[in-house]
């Protein structure tokens, strides 16, 4: 057992070959979708597998490491800032570890994890494989699936779909009427946001967070597809908001 410890030790120390980076690649990957079923849909597996495709992807034409890139989409989101917000770096050090990912290496990744987080708003991570993996993640809460992604979250939390009561922001011209979200341009909603803190729709989510994403994005072509996603998403918010006024009438939106 000591010299199985020790050759392991040995295999994981930098620098790798092809054969044993593909190895590790594949043995951290099948961990990590252990630990992550049964998650709910819009972090399970299949999310950090779309990061993983999407930063290899950009990896390849930002000139970034394509193992450091990999490895650290692997565990991306493995332990949530959200949910473990004074220990996730801790956690997931411990389960690098185990899987015998030590030293200079761990500390890269755990470097890249922790930046890749929206916690950090504007951040911009200092290497070129942080930045790649954070434009992934970023990509994955766009589009199609990034509004898929929104909604199945919010059920999860038990979040209303939209709020008309809480979105609701005072008119300019008339402060006492105030306007309904139906009633403004993408501009003034996303002005509008501060007024809107504490309404907890899955809506709000899209100005709050989703729709500001494709300002952030690293890379040329991270920023190319956000645009094309974020546009999909603007032509679903204003189907929705039509919808809602065409069913419920317009002194219910």
């Amino acid at each position: 057992m000591a010299n199985n410890e020790g050759r392991k030790k040995n295999f994981l120390r930098e620098p790798f070959n092809s054969m044993d980076r593909e190895d590790l690649l594949r043995r951290v990957g099948e961990e990590v979708k252990r630990e992550m079923m049964g998650r709910e849909g819009s972090h399970d597996f299949h999310h950090v597998e779309r990061v993983v495709a999407l930063a290899l992807k950009l990896a390849e034409e930002e000139g970034a490491d394509p193992f450091i890139v990999h490895l650290s989409a692997l565990v991306h989101d493995l332990y949530d800032w959200k949910e473990h917000p004074d220990d996730y770096l801790e956690k997931l050090a411990e389960f690098l570890e185990g899987a015998g990912v030590s030293g200079a290496l761990q500390e890269r990744v755990l470097r890249i994890v922790e930046e890749v987080s929206y916690r950090g708003g504007s951040l911009r991570p200092a290497s070129a494989e942080g930045r790649v993996v954070q434009d992934a993640d970023r990509l994955d809460a766009l589009g199609a699936i990034g509004i898929a992604r929104a909604f199945s979250y919010g059920g999860s939390m038990g979040r209303p779909l939209y709020n008309p009561e809480v979105i609701s922001i005072p008119g300019e011209e008339d402060p006492h009427h105030p306007r309904r979200f139906t009633e403004m341009s993408l501009e003034d909603r996303l002005k509008g946001v501060e007024e809107m803190k504490g309404d907890p729709s899955t809506i709000f989510h899209f100005y709050e967070k989703l729709l500001l994403l494709k300002d952030y994005m690293n890379t040329k072509t991270g920023r190319k597809i956000a645009e094309r996603r974020t546009e999909f998403m603007v032509r679903f918010l204003e189907e929705f908001f039509g919808e809602w006024v065409e069913d419920c009438g317009a002194e219910d939106y």
